[in-house]
C-alpha cells in the first residue's frame, strides 16, 4: 500500500487524483509505482493545466408518454449528449411519468438544456 490515509478520487471517467498523507509518500508512489501500473495507464503529478475533457451529469427528462418508457428511448434520448450511464430510478418501479434523471457523461462542458422529439411509432413527443 502507499500509507493509511491514501484517497483515490474520480475526476472522470478515466481521469483519478491521489492524495497521500506525506509529499515523500507521494513520491514514493511515484518513483516506484509497479502497484499501481495494474490499476493506472499514467502516473504523474498534478499539473495546474491538467483538466478533464468529459463530466457527468444528470439530465432531467420530462415529456415522455407512459408507452414510452423504455431504456432504449432514454439511451436514445441521453445519446444526444453524451453516453448513458444509469438511470435516475429502475423503469419497473415507476410512480409518476412526470420526469426521468438520466446520468450522462458527456464533453459538452457548458449549461445543457435542449428540446427534442421523440418518436413512438410514428408520432412524436
Amino acid at each position: 500500500g502507499y500509507g493509511q490515509c491514501t484517497k483515490i478520487c474520480a475526476l472522470s471517467g478515466f481521469k483519478f487524483l491521489l492524495t497521500f498523507q506525506t509529499r515523500d509518500e507521494m513520491e514514493a508512489a511515484i518513483q516506484n509505482h509497479g502497484e499501481l501500473d495494474l490499476w493506472f495507464s499514467e502516473i504523474k503529478r498534478w499539473d495546474k493545466y491538467d483538466c478533464c475533457t468529459s463530466r457527468k451529469v444528470w439530465i432531467e427528462v420530462v415529456g415522455v408518454p407512459p408507452h414510452g418508457w423504455k431504456w432504449e428511448n432514454f439511451k436514445a434520448i441521453a445519446e444526444l449528449w453524451g453516453h448513458l450511464i444509469c438511470l435516475g430510478k429502475p423503469i419497473v418501479r415507476t410512480d409518476t411519468f412526470e420526469s426521468m434523471r438520466l446520468l450522462v457523461e458527456t464533453d459538452i462542458l457548458f449549461f445543457i438544456e435542449g428540446d427534442f422529439v421523440l418518436t413512438i411509432e410514428e408520432l412524436g413527443f
